[in-house]
């Protein structure tokens, strides 16, 4: 005579929870999304920046591929290169950017500490800027959002 299996209770039991498992409504989940951070331009039109290691422009650690700007406005430009390697910071077009055609308005190539310039937004853009040594333009660079 075959013996009754105690197993098959626990077998059975386990199905069911996966059945339920399965079933059972998901728990709604908040989509991802890619919010930019706002840059920071304080009431003298300074905008403070990083130039990084990594290869990034950075304000107060969050990247920053986008600058809200005013046209007809002059914007001192503070920014800090903490890579201990050579980076620069120009603004142009992105053709003339990704091309590193010289004379572009900004700061020329240099290792370290902090440097300052102006600009005067006359143009409604479109306009870019990035770091051009050869390899960081395709990291490290953004558009300004140019505001009537």
């Amino acid at each position: 005579m075959p013996r009754p299996s105690h197993t098959l209770p626990a077998a059975v039991a386990l199905v069911v929870i996966a059945i339920a498992a399965c079933t059972s409504p998901a728990t709604p989940t908040t989509p991802a999304t890619s919010v930019e951070p706002t840059v920071a331009v304080d009431a003298d039109h300074v905008i403070d920046l990083e130039l990084t290691a990594e290869l990034k422009i950075k304000q107060d650690g969050q990247q920053v591929s986008s600058i809200p700007v005013t046209q007809g406005e002059t914007y001192t430009f503070r920014v800090t290169n903490s890579a201990n390697l050579g980076h620069d910071f120009l603004i142009g077009s992105d053709a003339d950017l990704s091309t590193a055609v010289g004379g572009l308005p900004g700061i020329e190539t240099w290792n370290e500490g902090t440097r300052e310039f102006q600009y005067t937004f006359d143009s409604p853009g479109p306009l870019a800027f990035g770091c051009t040594v050869p390899g960081h333009y395709a990291l490290m660079k953004g558009v300004f959002d140019i505001q009537p």
